[in-house]
């Protein structure tokens, strides 16, 4: 399993001190951000993988979240 290059806490770090509305995550894909309408790369940060998703995600989510996640997907 590969370990996400930042974590949560520092991406949500960045989208505060940048002023962000949104934070946007997409395998494949690094993380970017939401200012003023337009999108934007968090910055450095390799594509995500899977794994890297379900790290992020298990970060911030209660197990019985992240069960409902993956079997809602919503």
């Amino acid at each position: 399993m590969t370990m996400p290059n930042v974590s949560m806490q520092a991406l949500l770090a960045e989208v505060v001190k940048r002023n962000a509305s949104d934070l946007h995550f997409c395998v494949g894909l690094p993380p970017s951000m939401r200012i003023d309408g337009d999108l934007y790369s968090v910055g450095n940060i390799d594509p995500l993988t899977t794994e890297d998703m379900k790290s992020l995600i298990s970060s911030v989510l209660s197990k019985k979240q992240i069960e409902d996640f993956f079997e809602t997907k919503e």
